[in-house]
């Protein structure tokens, strides 16, 4: 009888639970893949300066990222009720439970990078538009000496004699 106990004591303690948060968290792993893929194709397209391209991707990472929050939404008052009753989980649930995590926690920090180059992407588009808007000022200076040479010459000041 007291053998019966402990086995018992070992299972998870709701099934449910642990099957929920399990998949839940291989779902949002899955997600994530899909939002580095989707982010490798942003900079790509953002290398390419082709905003049209980039503008859909950032909607649909942003899909993804909605799904995302809808599966933590569904997931965490399992995980908070697993967290609260680890003592009778059993040591192999606990250990899917966390190897799952870091592969998670993995795939989060792969998205961090896959963003981090797209915004350095992004930076790099920015520059090269504010210097292409420079040497556009600069040529249109120049352009508008050779058509207006007077222009930059402060005007002769003259007089007008009302006596005559």
């Amino acid at each position: 009888m007291n053998q019966k106990h402990t086995e018992e004591r070992t299972l998870p303690a709701k099934p449910f639970a642990y099957f929920l948060v399990q998949k839940g968290m291989e779902e949002e792993i899955e997600y994530f893949k899909d939002i580095i893929r989707l982010s490798e194709e942003q900079k790509s397209a953002l290398q390419n300066s082709n905003m049209e391209i980039a503008n859909k991707l950032i909607h649909e990472k942003q899909k993804l990222m909605e799904q995302i929050d809808r599966i933590e939404k569904r997931i965490s008052p399992a995980r908070n009720m697993l967290k609260s009753n680890m003592s009778l989980l059993s040591r192999d649930v606990i250990v899917q439970l966390r190897t799952i995590h870091g592969n998670l926690q993995a795939t989060m920090e792969d998205v961090k990078i896959k963003d981090g180059e797209t915004i350095h992407a992004v930076t790099k588009l920015k520059d090269d538009a504010y210097k292409d808007l420079i040497n556009l000022r600069n040529h249109s200076k120049v352009i508008s000496k050779n058509y207006f040479p007077h222009k930059d010459k402060t005007p002769v000041p003259y007089f007008f004699d009302r006596k005559s």
